[in-house]
């Protein structure tokens, strides 16, 4: 096809082009350098003329252009930060390390510092207000919970689109879980590497970070091994703060301010149905809301299949986790007889499941 009308552009940039058309225009652009710069252009032009709120004002990140919940919000952009597979801008992209339920996580080049760090944003389809919302507390939120075990964050911001997005450390490793399913499949690698005395030390390091966190007044709301990293270097981080709530009184840490997030009203209720349910505590799974206590047990689920490599429950639907919960877990002992599990750990366990 011959170039779109500037019209055309202005609509695609706005959101509001028909969608036959503005898939003929995207495949147009595809293999037109002229018209992708033309695009580039229009989207500075509408990010600038957003207007900028006071720096505690918490539509700084929420109230986004039009396009940034199209699509092509982040394939478009020519100069500035993109994730188009071009790499411009303070971030180069090097490929996508994973996808989440609401964002999408890249590796970039902080071509400013000279590092690479990871670069989380919301998924193209998702940011509606109440998840632009949430996705700008998590990174809040992670970024002042600064402890040696949860992930660092090292800046939030907007991408030229409006989108928001934050970067934080590269961690170059396994998930928790990927190291138990390669001890189960008896891996010699990682099996030697990974002896049950250094799944003990995996399990006080992200003791220590839940402590830290119900200390601010935290819960993580989604603890399970997915969500802990282990670095090559010996690093443990537990991550994917997305949807932890404030809850109760925090305690005064020495040193640290309250935490504090753009809007003191949390994006979510915590009574919502929200994270992964086979590690959840009965009160989650009951739509009770949560408390420190929520994360204890989820921390007995972790160390429970840390000790016996099998997780603690079956799964299945709601209503099976609930009866599974309201049933004395079989010891870690009794579960594997082979696994030479220490009773003070097994009753460390144990306590932690008590319901």
């Amino acid at each position: 096809m011959s170039c779109p009308s500037e019209n055309a552009l202005n609509e695609l940039v706005m959101g509001t082009l028909a969608k036959a058309e503005e898939r003929a225009v995207r495949t147009h652009l595809d293999g037109c350098t002229r018209c992708r710069q033309a695009v580039a252009a229009l989207l500075r032009q509408q990010v600038k003329s957003q207007p900028r709120p006071a720096d505690d004002d918490e539509t700084t990140v929420v109230n986004a252009p039009p396009l940034a919940a199209t699509p092509i919000a982040l394939a478009l952009q020519a100069d500035e930060v993109t994730l188009s597979g071009k790499p411009t801008g303070r971030y180069q992209l090097r490929g996508e390390l994973g996808q989440g339920g609401m964002g999408e996580v890249y590796e970039v080049k902080d071509v400013d510092l000279k590092r690479v760090v990871a670069l989380k944003r919301v998924r193209a389809g998702r940011g509606d207000d109440a998840e632009l919302k949430r996705f700008i507390q998590e990174g809040q939120l992670t970024a002042q919970l600064e402890h040696p075990n949860i992930i660092p964050v090292h800046e939030l911001g907007r991408l030229p689109s409006g989108e928001p997005f934050y970067t934080m450390k590269r961690v170059h490793g396994r998930t928790l879980q990927d190291v138990l399913a390669a001890l189960r499949a008896k891996d010699p690698e990682l099996t030697e590497r990974y002896s049950p005395v250094r799944l003990g030390i995996v399990f006080l390091q992200i003791v220590q970070a839940i402590a830290f966190a119900h200390a601010r007044g935290v819960v993580h709301c989604d603890l399970k091994p997915a969500n802990v990293l282990l670095g090559e270097h010996g690093e443990v981080l537990v991550t994917d703060w997305g949807l932890a709530l404030m809850v109760g009184e925090a305690r005064q840490v020495p040193g640290l301010p309250p935490i504090s997030l753009s809007s003191p009203k949390d994006a979510r209720s915590a009574s919502d149905l929200a994270g992964t349910p086979r590690y959840m505590a009965p009160e989650q799974l009951r739509r009770e809301g949560v408390s420190p206590r929520s994360d204890v047990y989820a921390l007995g689920l972790v160390l429970y299949e840390l000790l016996t490599l099998e997780p603690a429950r079956a799964g299945g639907t709601v209503e099976a986790l609930l009866a599974e919960a309201a049933l004395e877990p079989v010891p870690p002992r009794v579960r594997a007889p082979d696994r030479e599990i220490p009773a003070e750990l097994e009753e460390i366990c144990l306590t932690a499941l008590a319901v």
